[in-house]
């Protein structure tokens, strides 16, 4: 009964046609990744092990199913296996908390804001280039505007209003209403 759910499981992955990392030279033995998905390895070697799962997919796709499997076969919610992972990572990088999660991912939505404004401020203090400084914070300016969301799927609705209005369709106020 396990193995015929662990074939299908097997089957589903390799008809998925996922073309697998390769494996690189400095790879750990597959004992130690064994070692190391199961909790067994302390210290520094448990350390190095992991950073190097970090860093090399090939390892990182064993050990990953190593722990897919021992979840399906404890019979426990992949939800814990994920937790169990994220914890592990976190021990790793102790010195990683939410917090600087959060602030990198506040920077990465604001990087083009910031850089326009920076080259705004810059261009009234470097007077020689004021007029390239203006025109580098009107193009990350333009940057940042054009990669929100909102505005892409406001470009798109205009998009397809055009589309629309030269098919010679209903208007969209009889559509609104149709559709209310």
């Amino acid at each position: 009964m396990e193995t015929e759910k662990l074939n299908n499981i097997l089957k589903d992955y390799f008809s998925a046609k996922i073309k697998l990392p390769e494996k690189s030279s400095d790879c750990p033995p597959l004992e130690t990744l064994a070692r190391y998905a199961s909790g067994g390895l302390h210290g520094q070697e448990s350390y190095n092990v992991g950073n190097h799962v970090k860093r090399c997919a090939f390892c990182s796709e064993l050990v990953e199913g190593a722990f897919l499997y021992s979840a399906y076969a404890k019979e426990i919610k992949l939800e814990d296996v994920s937790a169990r992972m994220k914890k592990r990572a976190k021990s790793l990088n102790p010195a990683y908390t939410e917090k600087e999660h959060k602030f990198m991912s506040y920077l990465k939505k604001k990087i083009w804001f910031i850089l326009s404004l920076t080259s705004f401020i810059a261009s009234f203090f470097v007077p020689r280039y004021f007029l390239q400084f203006l025109a580098l914070a009107i193009i990350l300016g333009l940057k940042w505007v054009f990669n929100k969301e909102t505005t892409r799927t406001l470009i798109m609705v205009y998009n397809a209003w055009k589309k629309h209005d030269k098919e010679g369709k209903e208007d969209l106020d009889e559509i609104f209403k149709n559709r209310l």
